[in-house]
Protein backbone atom coordinates (compact mmCIF):
# COMPACT_ATOMS: atom_id res chain seq x y z
CA UNK A 1 0.00 0.00 0.00
CA UNK A 2 2.69 2.30 1.45
CA UNK A 3 4.71 2.13 -2.83
CA UNK A 4 1.04 2.40 -4.06
CA UNK A 5 0.72 5.78 -2.81
CA UNK A 6 4.59 6.97 -3.58
CA UNK A 7 3.30 5.82 -7.18
CA UNK A 8 0.74 7.89 -6.91
CA UNK A 9 1.88 11.01 -5.59
CA UNK A 10 5.11 10.57 -8.39
CA UNK A 11 2.05 10.99 -10.76
CA UNK A 12 1.16 13.81 -10.36
CA UNK A 13 3.17 15.93 -12.57
CA UNK A 14 4.01 14.75 -16.55
CA UNK A 15 6.55 17.56 -16.82
CA UNK A 16 7.07 21.06 -15.08
CA UNK A 17 7.93 24.26 -16.96
CA UNK A 18 9.68 27.00 -15.45
CA UNK A 19 9.12 30.13 -17.29
CA UNK A 20 12.66 32.43 -17.60
CA UNK A 21 13.07 36.13 -18.27
CA UNK A 22 16.14 37.04 -16.92
CA UNK A 23 15.10 38.42 -13.99
CA UNK A 24 16.05 38.12 -10.81
CA UNK A 25 12.00 36.51 -9.84
CA UNK A 26 12.45 33.97 -13.12
CA UNK A 27 15.64 32.70 -11.20
CA UNK A 28 14.28 32.74 -8.04
CA UNK A 29 11.11 30.01 -9.80
CA UNK A 30 13.59 27.96 -11.76
CA UNK A 31 15.66 27.66 -7.98
CA UNK A 32 12.15 26.68 -6.75
CA UNK A 33 11.71 24.46 -9.80
CA UNK A 34 14.22 22.15 -9.33
CA UNK A 35 13.78 20.48 -6.34
CA UNK A 36 10.20 19.86 -7.08
CA UNK A 37 11.24 17.86 -10.23
CA UNK A 38 13.84 16.07 -8.10
CA UNK A 39 11.63 15.42 -6.05
CA UNK A 40 8.57 13.61 -7.88
CA UNK A 41 11.43 12.67 -11.29
CA UNK A 42 9.92 14.34 -13.84
CA UNK A 43 11.78 16.45 -16.72
CA UNK A 44 12.20 20.25 -16.36
CA UNK A 45 11.70 22.39 -19.05
CA UNK A 46 12.66 26.03 -19.20
CA UNK A 47 10.94 27.93 -21.70
CA UNK A 48 12.07 31.86 -22.98
CA UNK A 49 10.39 33.79 -24.52
CA UNK A 50 11.24 36.36 -27.15
CA UNK A 51 8.62 39.32 -27.51
CA UNK A 52 8.90 41.04 -30.38
CA UNK A 53 5.79 43.64 -29.81
CA UNK A 54 6.84 45.39 -27.22
CA UNK A 55 9.76 46.81 -29.82
CA UNK A 56 7.29 47.75 -32.10
CA UNK A 57 8.93 45.12 -35.15
CA UNK A 58 6.29 46.86 -37.45
CA UNK A 59 7.90 50.49 -37.67
CA UNK A 60 11.72 49.70 -37.94
CA UNK A 61 13.61 49.13 -40.50
CA UNK A 62 14.29 45.08 -41.79
CA UNK A 63 18.25 46.10 -40.65
CA UNK A 64 17.27 47.57 -37.49
CA UNK A 65 14.35 44.38 -37.03
CA UNK A 66 16.91 41.89 -37.76
CA UNK A 67 19.55 43.35 -35.59
CA UNK A 68 16.65 43.68 -32.43
CA UNK A 69 16.02 39.98 -33.13
CA UNK A 70 19.26 38.76 -32.55
CA UNK A 71 19.72 40.71 -29.81
CA UNK A 72 16.75 39.00 -28.09
CA UNK A 73 17.29 35.64 -29.48
CA UNK A 74 21.22 35.84 -27.86
CA UNK A 75 19.56 37.06 -24.83
CA UNK A 76 17.55 34.43 -24.54
CA UNK A 77 20.14 32.20 -25.33
CA UNK A 78 21.91 33.14 -22.69
CA UNK A 79 19.34 33.10 -19.99
CA UNK A 80 18.60 29.39 -21.10
CA UNK A 81 22.05 28.18 -20.71
CA UNK A 82 22.26 29.32 -17.49
CA UNK A 83 19.59 27.54 -16.55
CA UNK A 84 20.82 24.30 -17.75
CA UNK A 85 23.93 25.08 -15.97
CA UNK A 86 22.50 25.69 -12.85
CA UNK A 87 20.25 22.43 -13.60
CA UNK A 88 23.66 20.84 -13.69
CA UNK A 89 24.90 22.23 -10.87
CA UNK A 90 21.76 20.60 -8.84
CA UNK A 91 22.13 17.38 -10.67
CA UNK A 92 19.09 17.91 -12.77
CA UNK A 93 18.99 18.17 -16.68
CA UNK A 94 16.81 20.68 -18.00
CA UNK A 95 15.58 20.94 -21.36
CA UNK A 96 15.46 24.36 -22.98
CA UNK A 97 12.88 26.07 -25.18
CA UNK A 98 13.48 29.45 -27.39
CA UNK A 99 9.95 30.90 -28.22
CA UNK A 100 8.25 33.62 -29.66
CA UNK A 101 5.57 35.62 -29.34
CA UNK A 102 3.20 36.99 -26.79
CA UNK A 103 4.98 35.93 -23.12
CA UNK A 104 1.31 35.26 -21.57
CA UNK A 105 -0.18 33.65 -24.70
CA UNK A 106 2.98 31.36 -25.54
CA UNK A 107 2.95 29.57 -22.12
CA UNK A 108 -0.60 29.71 -21.86
CA UNK A 109 -0.53 27.76 -25.27
CA UNK A 110 2.10 25.39 -23.23
CA UNK A 111 -0.38 24.22 -20.63
CA UNK A 112 -2.44 22.53 -21.62
CA UNK A 113 0.02 19.85 -22.56
CA UNK A 114 1.50 20.29 -18.94
CA UNK A 115 1.22 19.58 -15.43
CA UNK A 116 2.79 22.31 -13.83
CA UNK A 117 3.90 26.36 -14.61
CA UNK A 118 6.83 28.08 -12.18
CA UNK A 119 6.82 31.79 -12.87
CA UNK A 120 8.28 34.39 -11.11
CA UNK A 121 6.11 37.37 -9.75
CA UNK A 122 7.41 40.13 -11.83
CA UNK A 123 9.66 40.16 -14.87
CA UNK A 124 11.95 42.59 -16.48
CA UNK A 125 9.76 45.23 -17.67
CA UNK A 126 9.59 48.39 -16.78
CA UNK A 127 6.01 48.83 -16.12
CA UNK A 128 5.58 47.57 -13.04
CA UNK A 129 1.70 46.14 -11.31
CA UNK A 130 1.09 46.51 -7.84
CA UNK A 131 1.43 42.84 -6.88
CA UNK A 132 1.81 40.71 -9.41
CA UNK A 133 3.41 41.18 -12.87
CA UNK A 134 0.65 41.34 -16.17
CA UNK A 135 2.28 38.01 -17.47
CA UNK A 136 1.81 35.84 -14.48
CA UNK A 137 -1.23 37.41 -13.92
CA UNK A 138 -2.65 36.29 -17.24
CA UNK A 139 -1.17 33.06 -16.77
CA UNK A 140 -2.61 32.52 -13.36
CA UNK A 141 -5.97 32.94 -14.94
CA UNK A 142 -5.73 31.05 -18.26
CA UNK A 143 -3.51 28.52 -17.79
CA UNK A 144 -4.93 24.58 -18.19
CA UNK A 145 -2.52 23.56 -15.51
CA UNK A 146 -1.53 24.72 -11.95
CA UNK A 147 0.48 27.70 -11.51
CA UNK A 148 2.91 28.30 -9.06
CA UNK A 149 4.09 32.13 -8.84
CA UNK A 150 7.22 32.71 -6.61
CA UNK A 151 7.96 35.67 -4.85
Amino acid sequence: MEESKKNSATKVFNRIIVALDGSDAAKKALRYAIPIAKKVELPLLSIYVIDLNIYAENIMSDQVSNQMRSILRNEGESVLNNAKKIGDDNGLVIQTRLLQGTPSEEIVNLSDKNDLIVMGSKGKSRLKKVLIGSVSENVLHHAECNVIIVR
